[in-house]
């Protein structure tokens, strides 16, 4: 007499009438509905349930495990995957299947379809599914006419018409929009497209995708650089360190120890030979330090105030700088020029009048062109 035993009841599902139920005989197992109906033979060493949405039963699948391979069957009972990987990660959100076959990482589709085949040592989405979401709640979620959203040169939707794309409903759009993967080989990384389309080939030792302007920060034999979304080179890899500033839509590179400024587009602003570069909103310039002393820069880089004071603050309302030096106080130009020498012990800015005074307790009244009233 065979002897039958059942492991456990499997989740009634809120849309389906029957449940299935994973049993062993003869030390193999398979699954039967709540009516005893065969739905996969018991001829596996294990099975195991995998499901995240229980009220879709398509994406509800079986991992099984033949001789130490696993493989797929959805829970209609239809092999999916044959026997053949070390291990299977299951993901419904993008209804794929991680695969690793000799130590190899792979994809494979909701049907089986090898989408990339397991030559590479690892590979995940996540971050590039959060750049997806970064883009396009970004862009306008209701164009009056046909808008493309890019990403690693691929177009990755179209919205045409009145239709928006609610950035909050991302899970039921994600089929739609794609996945990007990235990609390691041989300790280099690179992209694959939801398709097996390779964006980038693993030539990079590190990847960062800088959402806030919608580009890469790649190192390449340990100096960083920066591509776009279509793989153009902004910055050559030849960097320390690259930091990008959304105040003035620019980068902040590092190099030798040193720090400069880049634009948007790559152009060198401030060649990178200071100890510190900052961005000054106010009145849109740059405050410099090198060797402990501070300068002023323009926003194309030219030098106002070199870089010789002990302190620097920029006074919005009187358009300069009260500037200490050596411990002394004095007061400089918007354009960099003394206006009242560097003399004084104390600097106080009022309206449209400048007082600067002398522990000795000399005090002298200016006007704000540092003319003596």
């Amino acid at each position: 007499m065979r002897k039958i035993t059942f492991l456990f009841l499997a989740i009634l599902f809120a849309f389906s009438a029957s449940a299935q139920t994973i049993i062993t005989q003869n030390d193999k197992k398979g699954v039967i509905d709540d009516n005893g109906n065969e739905i996969i033979a018991p001829s596996y060493d294990e099975i195991r349930y995998e499901s995240k949405k229980t009220y879709d039963l398509e994406n509800n699948i079986y991992l099984v495990t033949v001789n130490n391979k696993k493989g797929v069957i959805n829970y209609d009972g239809k092999l999916v995957i044959e026997p053949r990987y070390d291990s299977i990660y299951y993901d419904p959100e993008c209804i794929r299947y991680l695969v690793t076959e000799n130590g190899k990482k792979g994809v494979v589709d909701r049907d089986g379809k090898t989408i990339i085949e397991p030559e590479y040592d690892d590979i995940g989405y996540r971050g590039l599914v959060t750049a997806f979401r970064a883009t396009i709640s970004e862009s306008n979620s209701q164009p009056d006419k046909s808008t493309k959203y890019k990403l690693a040169g691929i177009t990755i939707m179209e919205i045409i018409g009145d239709g928006g794309f609610d950035p909050n409903n991302f899970e039921s759009k994600l089929d739609k929009i794609g996945l990007i993967y990235w990609v390691t080989k041989d300790g280099k990384k690179g992209a694959v497209d939801e398709n097996g389309n390779i964006i980038f080939t693993p030539q990079f030792e590190d990847i960062e995708y800088e959402k806030s302007n919608n580009a890469y920060i790649v190192t390449v034999n340990k100096r960083k650089g920066v591509i776009d979304c279509e793989g153009n080179t902004i910055v050559a890899p030849e960097y320390d360190r690259i930091d990008y500033r959304e105040r003035n839509d620019a980068y902040l590179v590092t190099l030798n120890g040193k720090k400069g400024i880049l634009d948007s587009k790559g152009k060198t602003i401030v060649v990178p030979e200071y100890d510190y570069v900052d961005y000054r909103e106010r009145n849109n310039t740059y405050m410099t330090t090198l060797n402990g002393k501070r300068g002023i820069l323009d926003n194309e880089g030219k030098t106002i105030i070199a870089p010789e004071y002990d302190y620097l603050d920029f006074r919005e309302g009187n358009n300069a700088y009260m500037a200490i030096r050596n411990g002394k106080k004095g007061v400089l130009s918007n354009e960099g020029k003394a206006i009242i020498a560097l003399e004084y012990d104390r600097i106080d800015f009022n309206e449209n009048k400048i007082y600067a005074s002398k522990n000795d307790g000399e005090k002298v009244a200016f006007d704000k062109n540092g003319n003596r009233i």
